[in-house]
């Protein structure tokens, strides 16, 4: 298969995806018999919409309570919160314990410690709903490229559940992310070695980042993945980057700078946190506190199920959705405690 064929035929399968999936009626593509590619139907993750301490100011030999919010909007999804945990460090953010959430009406509340004093205590919130959307806080603690895998954490649910006329290199495990004070970093683990095609079909590996996202203008449809801003990567025409949309990860430069590795059954790519962000009037630390929209998929396209008779292609025939992730708010920050006398 020449290349120069596979841009065209890409370019206009991408184009068809995303005019379809812009539009008010959900996307046939959507309806195949695939369960791993499903929760792209289910994109309203939870947010976190309050953190507090009791007591504000804890000495030592004192309790500590976490008192977080984690909420789903029920005009946009039913789903309902089901796990709230706290995951706290007392070693500079190398290790953390988790600790589980008990639900108090619309709170849920965690209890550490007591701790020494003068001792540095940070945590991170992770809620969960019933749709295996998350809502995640991530500390900035990455320092080298690649990521260290403890300064990396899984920012979507994902798990072994493509089906097996799928081959496993499409098959998403987990998407993990990381950051330090500019960049943000991705880290996309697979069932399989990497490989520029499943068989005959061409792989396409993407993360989509959105902010700001249907939060900040509710009109916009849920599915809000192909107009997110992409990491992706193309093996079999070697294109790899962070991209303004899912049509720029063929015609478009990637934005910003861009570090990639990979190695084996993963894929890492890093550029600037700042872009992120499209709206020029909202500035990368607001965004930072109010999160942004994450996931990540897997695509297969079937270049001898294109009917070149056919003025608009069938794309239940040619684009194989393999897998999708859940869908998330990921928070770039952390919460820290200094223990009192």
């Amino acid at each position: 298969m020449k290349k120069s064929t596979f841009y065209l035929c890409l370019t206009a399968i991408l184009l068809n995806i995303t005019t379809i999936m812009l539009a008010v009626e959900p996307p046939g593509i959507f309806d195949q018999d695939n369960p791993a590619f499903g929760t792209c139907n289910n994109d309203v993750p939870p947010e976190i919409l309050e953190v507090k301490i009791e007591p504000p100011q804890p000495k030592s030999k004192e309790k500590i309570k976490i008192i977080s919010k984690p909420w789903v909007d029920p005009f946009k999804s039913e789903a309902e919160i089901i796990k709230t945990s706290i995951f706290y460090s007392i070693d500079g953010m190398k290790t953390w314990e988790e600790t589980a959430s008990a639900q108090e009406g619309e709170y849920w509340i965690a209890e550490i410690g007591p701790f020494s004093p003068g001792l540095e205590v940070n945590f991170r919130v992770v809620a969960i709903d019933s749709e295996d959307n998350m809502a995640v806080e991530i500390p900035p603690t990455v320092t080298s490229f690649p990521p260290e895998d403890n300064t990396l954490f899984s920012a979507v649910i994902d798990g072994n559940d493509v089906p097996t006329y799928f081959p496993n290199n499409v098959d998403i495990l987990d998407v993990a992310l990381g950051f330090d004070d500019k960049l943000v970093y991705m880290k996309m683990t697979l069932e399989a070695k990497v490989s520029p095609t499943s068989g005959k079909l061409p792989n396409l590996y993407a993360a989509g980042f959105r902010y700001p996202d249907l939060r900040k203008n509710p009109i916009t449809w849920n599915h809000e993945l192909t107009d997110s801003r992409i990491m992706a990567y193309i093996p079999f025409i070697s294109k790899i980057g962070f991209f303004e949309n899912i049509m720029d990860v063929l015609t478009g430069n990637s934005l910003g700078t861009i570090k990639h590795k990979i190695t084996g059954n993963s894929i890492y790519i890093s550029s600037e946190i700042e872009k992120i962000n499209r709206d020029k009037n909202i500035s990368t630390e607001t965004m930072k506190k109010e999160g942004f929209k994450f996931a990540a998929a897997t695509i297969a396209v079937d270049l001898q199920g294109i009917n070149t008779n056919e003025e608009i292609p069938d794309l239940n025939k040619i684009i194989k959705l393999a897998d999708c992730t859940s869908f998330s708010i990921v928070y770039p920050k952390v919460h820290t405690i200094t223990i009192k006398e």
